[in-house]
C-alpha cells in the first residue's frame, strides 16, 4: 500500500518547496517553505518549475542530498487515495504512454542511434575549476559525420578524488553567444558580447563551483552552431536550412536528440586518475538538467522523454498550448503543433501532460 500511495501522490499533488539552502544537510527544509513550486515524481526525482533562477539553481545544488524523507514528510497522504487506486494508476500509466507517443510523433522522425564520439579541443585551468571545450557527434550520414555539438565541459578542481560526481546539463536560452553565457565566458570589452551578459544565467559556472560536473552545449542556431547565408553571414536562430534538409523532423526534436547525445557523452567519461582503473566520472543516477526560456523548454522535453534525467529545473520554460498567445513560434520548433493551431484544431497534448511523464 505504501508504494501505491507514493505513486498516486507524486502523480497528482502539487507541493511547495524552497530549495534555496546553500549548505549541505539542510535539504529537509526544502519541504517547508513556499519560495518555489515543484512536482514530486518519486523519492529521488523532482521536476521544479519556478520564475526564480537563483531558486532552481540552489535546488539543483541540493539535488545530491534528495532522499526519501520528501515522501515521508508529506503526511497524511492516505486522504488522497481513492478506493480503486490500483485501477486508477493503471489508467494513468496508460495515458502517460499515450501522451508520450503523441509528443514523439509531433517531434518527428529521429535519426538512427549513434555511438559516442567526442573530442577535446582545449582546456583552461581557472581559479576554481577546469573549462574544457569539447565537441561530440550527434548525426551521421552513412559513414560521414554531418553534425557535431560544441560544448563546454566544466570540472571541479577536485574531481579526480571525488568521482563519480553528480552532473548537470545547462541548456542555453535564445542568445547568440549560446553556451558561453551559461559558463560566464563573456568578453565585457566586446560590445556585441556585453549585450548578452547576464550573471543570473551563469548556472553552469555556479554549479561547477558547488562541485558538479557541468556540460554546457550550444543548441542549433547559436554559438558555434549557426547556419550561414550564401555570403557567409551568420543566421542566428534561422532553422530554414535544417527544416529543408530534414522535413520530417522538427527543431525541438533535433534539440532533444542533441541533448540526449550530451547525456551519452557524459556517461562515456572516465576518471583516468581514480584509484579504480576506468572509474566513471559521472554518477548515472544523478544527472540533472537546467534551463531558462528556450533552454527551459528543451529541459522539459529532455526530462520527460529521457529516463536518465532525474532532476529538472526550468524557468520561463513554457506557456500552455491552450492559452499561448504567440503560437507562431511553433512554426519552426514543432511544425505539427503550429499547423493544428493555424487550422483551428485542438492540440492532443499540452505541457502538463509532459510534466506527468514518469520515467524512473
Amino acid at each position: 500500500m505504501e508504494v501505491i500511495v507514493k505513486k498516486f501522490f507524486y502523480l497528482l499533488i502539487l507541493l511547495s518547496v524552497s530549495g534555496c539552502s546553500d549548505s549541505e544537510g539542510e535539504t529537509q527544509n526544502i519541504v517547508e517553505d513556499n519560495s518555489c513550486e515543484g512536482v514530486l515524481f518519486d523519492d529521488k526525482s523532482r521536476f521544479v518549475i519556478s520564475e526564480d533562477v537563483s531558486c532552481v539553481t540552489n535546488i539543483a545544488n541540493s539535488y545530491q542530498n534528495l532522499q526519501p524523507q520528501f515522501v515521508q514528510k508529506m503526511e497524511p497522504i492516505e486522504q488522497f487515495m481513492p478506493a480503486d487506486a490500483d485501477n486508477l494508476l493503471e489508467s494513468i500509466e496508460s495515458k502517460q504512454q499515450l501522451y508520450r507517443n503523441l509528443v514523439l510523433e509531433d517531434l518527428g522522425t529521429m535519426p538512427s542511434s549513434i555511438s559516442v564520439q567526442g573530442e577535446y579541443l582545449s582546456t583552461e585551468e581557472l581559479s576554481d575549476h577546469f573549462r574544457i571545450r569539447v565537441q561530440y557527434k550527434v548525426q551521421n550520414s552513412g559513414n560521414t559525420i554531418i553534425d557535431w555539438v560544441h560544448a563546454y565541459l566544466l570540472l571541479p578542481k577536485d574531481f579526480q578524488v571525488r568521482s563519480p560526481l553528480p552532473a548537470v546539463l545547462t541548456l542555453p536560452q535564445s542568445v547568440k553567444v549560446g553556451k558561453d553565457q551559461t559558463v560566464g565566458n563573456i568578453d565585457l570589452d566586446d560590445i556585441y558580447e556585453r549585450s548578452e551578459y547576464n550573471p543570473d544565467m551563469e548556472q553552469g559556472l555556479d554549479l561547477v563551483r558547488r562541485g558538479y560536473v557541468v556540460l554546457a552545449p550550444d543548441s542549433i542556431g547559436m554559438g558555434d552552431r549557426v547556419y550561414t547565408d550564401k555570403d557567409g553571414k551568420p543566421q542566428y536562430f534561422n532553422y530554414r536550412s535544417f527544416l529543408e534538409n530534414f522535413p520530417n523532423w522538427s527543431v525541438t526534436g533535433k534539440m532533444l536528440w542533441d541533448h540526449q547525445r550530451g547525456i551519452d557523452f557524459l556517461l562515456s567519461l572516465t576518471n583516468s586518475l581514480s584509484n579504480s582503473e576506468g572509474s566513471i566520472l559521472v554518477d548515472p543516477e544523478k544527472i540533472a538538467v537546467i534551463g531558462n526560456s528556450l533552454g527551459g523548454n528543451n529541459a522539459i522535453f529532455l526530462a520527460a522523454l529521457d529516463s536518465r534525467i532525474s532532476l529538472l529545473a526550468t524557468t520561463s520554460g513554457y506557456t500552455r498550448l491552450a492559452s499561448d498567445g504567440f503560437m507562431s513560434r511553433y512554426n519552426g520548433y514543432i511544425p505539427k503543433v503550429f499547423d493544428r493551431w493555424r487550422n483551428n484544431q485542438s492540440q492532443p497534448w499540452d505541457y502538463e501532460d509532459l510534466l506527468l511523464f514518469n520515467n524512473t
